[in-house]
């Protein structure tokens, strides 16, 4: 891989760090759908959106220029909504 370019990661990847996981359980939390309409009309498209957005990194320089950079402030507004 050139230098500066990330390998593309897995949604497991991308979702799976504490952090994450925490901003996925308080969707979850806050939800009032069974938990498969939840999958269907949360998870899923969350999963594809972040795996798109792997690719966009939020700055080019400092802890935001990671490929889950917008990843995280997307994660970190949709919970707060």
């Amino acid at each position: 891989m050139p230098a500066g370019y990330f390998a593309p990661a897995s949604v497991e990847e991308l979702l799976g760090t504490p952090l994450r996981q925490q901003y996925l359980q308080t969707l979850w939390d806050y939800s009032s759908l069974p938990r498969n309409l939840y999958q269907q009309y949360y998870l899923t498209p969350l999963e594809q959106c972040v795996l798109l957005m792997q690719q966009f990194p939020v700055a080019e320089q400092g802890r935001m220029r990671t490929p889950v950079g917008w990843s995280i402030v997307f994660l970190k507004r949709w919970q707060t909504r």
